[in-house]
């Protein structure tokens, strides 16, 4: 069973991750949600593993990046915390 965590900022993109990761993982792995916004803690342990964007998906202690060629078009919407700054806003 993997540990999927996946960090959010609770807009209308990162709850569209949370559906997507929750159905990807099924019934035969924990799914951890952190919600940034509301919990300074989320945003140390998020920062802890290098997210810089939100939705960010861990697994077993590592950060799923983008592909290489999408990683230019990652844009931070105003919406979203900066995550980087280790406070949860």
């Amino acid at each position: 069973m993997a540990k999927v965590e996946i960090f959010t900022a609770g807009c209308p993109v990162c709850d569209q991750g949370v559906q997507l990761v929750r159905e990807v993982a099924g019934e035969g792995h924990e799914v951890i949600v952190h919600y940034l916004r509301q919990d300074e803690r989320a945003a140390e342990r998020a920062s802890s593993y290098g997210v810089r964007t939100v939705p960010a998906v861990v697994v077993d202690g590592s950060l799923l990046g983008l592909l290489p060629e999408h990683r230019s078009e990652a844009r931070r919407p105003e919406s979203c915390p900066d995550v980087t700054s280790g406070k949860a806003s």
